[in-house]
């Protein structure tokens, strides 16, 4: 998308502009130019830092005394709530900034950099990237999940994961092109610290909002009375949107936007859940790939002009981890398409098994879809 400059005009009589000021310019453009179409196929966190606005947020926290130093170490805060983010990134522009939200695309401006917090905090707790492979897509759409499962049970490999769905369903409405979660402490209506975990989604819409929107919700994860099956199942609106709205945008969804939102959300939160409890389970196939981090930086006889454009190349990629089969067996990926013969159809499973002394303890298995044909049932 085209930058205008009017998001960035000064307001009459303004003096000599501060390093943090001029640094924030230049953090929401780049921010801006994450939505060009040239970082459309790459994961949401990926596109923020190929464009650059990264590291144009690091420059502008660093730039900044005080105000500066505090929302930097908020970000880089593992227990910190993501949500909270929205009021100190508030707090920091307007202390900071001279951008006039008064003007008729200052909510744009707005909108961009409180979202941004989110992909700020992402990579400096050290987010990690991972890709369900599509046999593992296939897995997870043939299973259910036990009534029983608690949520205290859903537990982050990392303190800030991104999960990447079937990118075949990224263009349809609705469909989440990437999920990025944060495990982190929260506080109760009683001032109690608990465990909790936020979720933010950015994913394609539908009329008459714009081309993508991003969502976010949290929950207490320390809640044993809960479980996933009523987690996912939820019908309140303060798990939707808390920590909403924040100081920039001044607003809050309308009931007929928070109705088709949880719609969504119940399709994401029942992927999100089945995937994290998948990744628990003994003997998961989790491989790691390291584009990125292997990238040659030195490159001996290039030029300025072609070494930046070689770096620029290597910023659109990124370490991952897939998670998954690589394929199904033959008669397990045909029968789950709809083809075969079959006595009848077993969804797979995530369920609760007692094991340990006295049968005392509980661990997460996976059953697998299972086909139980005829031919096998008369033998």
């Amino acid at each position: 998308m085209s930058i205008p400059n009017r998001l960035v005009s000064r307001a009459s009589g303004q003096h000599a502009r501060l390093p943090a000021d001029i640094a924030i310019d230049q953090a929401v453009k780049t921010t801006l130019r994450a939505d060009n179409d040239a970082f459309l196929h790459l994961p949401v966190p990926v596109r923020y830092r190929a464009s650059g606005a990264m590291q144009a947020w690091s420059a502008a926290r660093k730039l900044a005394k005080n105000r500066g130093e505090r929302f930097a170490y908020r970000v880089a805060d593992a227990a910190y709530p993501p949500a909270a983010l929205y009021n100190d990134i508030a707090d920091f522009m307007e202390d900071q900034s001279s951008i006039d939200f008064k003007l008729q695309d200052g909510p744009v401006v707005a909108g961009h950099c409180s979202q941004s917090v989110y992909l700020q905090a992402f990579w400096q707790r050290g987010g990690v990237i991972y890709e369900p492979t599509p046999a593992l897509h296939q897995l997870l759409d043939a299973t259910d999940v036990a009534d029983n499962v608690p949520v205290t049970l859903l537990k982050l490999p990392v303190p800030a994961m991104c999960i990447v769905p079937d990118r075949s369903a990224w263009n349809a409405p609705g469909d989440a092109e990437s999920i990025v979660l944060f495990e982190h402490e929260g506080t109760d209506a009683n001032g109690v610290v608990r465990r909790m975990l936020t979720i933010t989604i950015w994913a394609h819409d539908v009329e008459p909002w714009a081309t993508w929107s991003h969502a976010v919700a949290t929950f207490f994860l320390d809640d044993e009375s809960r479980t996933i099956s009523n987690a996912i199942d939820f019908t309140g609106d303060n798990d939707l949107y808390q920590g909403l709205p924040c100081k920039l945008l001044q607003h809050q969804p309308d009931q007929d936007r928070m109705d088709k939102d949880r719609a969504r959300w119940h399709k994401v939160l029942n992927y999100v859940t089945k995937l994290l409890l998948y990744m628990t389970v003994d003997g998961v196939q989790i491989t790691a790939h390291k584009p990125f981090s292997h990238a040659a930086r030195v490159f001996p006889g290039l030029g300025k002009k072609k070494r930046e454009q070689r770096l620029a190349e290597i910023d659109q990629l990124y370490d991952r981890f897939a998670i998954g089969p690589q394929a199904l067996a033959e008669d397990l990926r045909q029968t789950m398409a709809g083809h075969g013969v079959s006595a009848h159809w077993r969804r797979g499973h995530l369920r609760m098994q007692a094991h340990g002394p006295a049968m005392s303890l509980r661990k997460m298995i996976f059953i697998m879809p299972t086909l139980v044909r005829s031919d096998l049932l008369g033998s």
